[in-house]
């Protein structure tokens, strides 16, 4: 995923723009994943396309055990791993890892409300 702004094609506008390429498959903590890119494409970008603000973005990432990162450290895991890199582009941004193990599709719709909270500004959901 590339970040980019309008003043790439235009001169006067700043609001960011993120394009995503076709979906990838990559290897994540030995699990193969297919990432597909434009859903997390569109919500990042409406997130942080917001005007600035005193607090920083809050996304949530809600999923099983590939959120949650079993297996790994707490700062391998896809939402630590994510908040990184979005910092490291200087974005204000805390991704929460709503990632539990051995999760399904329907325990994660059972918690959604009590796991993201009415204060997060954008949700990944990752359920298999």
């Amino acid at each position: 995923m590339e970040v980019f702004t309008e003043d790439d094609c235009s001169a006067h506008a700043t609001r960011p723009i993120l394009t995503a390429s076709p979906a990838t498959s990559v290897s994540y903590g030995g699990v193969p994943v297919s990432i597909q890119p434009f859903p997390l494409a569109l919500a990042l970008s409406v997130a942080l396309a917001a005007p600035a603000i005193a607090e920083p973005i809050r996304i949530v990432a809600l999923g099983d055990s590939l959120t949650a990162g079993y297996g790994l450290a707490a700062d391998e895991a896809f939402p630590a791993r994510l908040e990184a890199a979005l910092r490291a582009r200087g974005h204000d941004v805390i991704v929460v890892n709503a990632g539990v193990s051995g999760d399904t599709a329907s325990d994660g719709a059972a918690r959604l409300d009590w796991s993201i909270g009415p204060d997060a500004d954008a949700v990944i959901v990752e359920l298999g």
